[in-house]
Formats: C-alpha cells, structure tokens, sequence
C-alpha cells in the first residue's frame, strides 16, 4: 500500500510541476495537457475494466 500512496505523490507533484511550466508559456497549453492526460487515463481504466 505505501507504494501505491508513494506512486501517486510522484504522479501528483510531477503533472503539477508540468502544468505550472506550460501555464508559465501561456495558460492554453496548460488546459491542452491536462485535457489530454484526462482523456489518457479515461482510456487506460476503460481498457482495463473491459478486459475483465
């Protein structure tokens, strides 16, 4: 379990740092990125559900 809480730190603190760069460039990217990882992560968890 710690790492599960450890990974998702790391995950936390490293696609906030990349938002704040890209925010810094301009805003859209930021909202770009973060629309795109969402999108990633519906896609991973609905792949993995069907597999079951």
């Amino acid at each position: 379990m710690p790492f599960i809480a450890t990974g998702r730190s790391i995950g936390m603190f490293i696609g906030n740092t990349v938002v704040g760069f890209l925010y810094g460039i301009s805003y859209s990217y930021a909202y770009v990125f973060a629309s795109i990882m969402s999108l990633t992560s519906f896609l991973l968890v609905l792949s993995l559900m069907i597999r079951r």
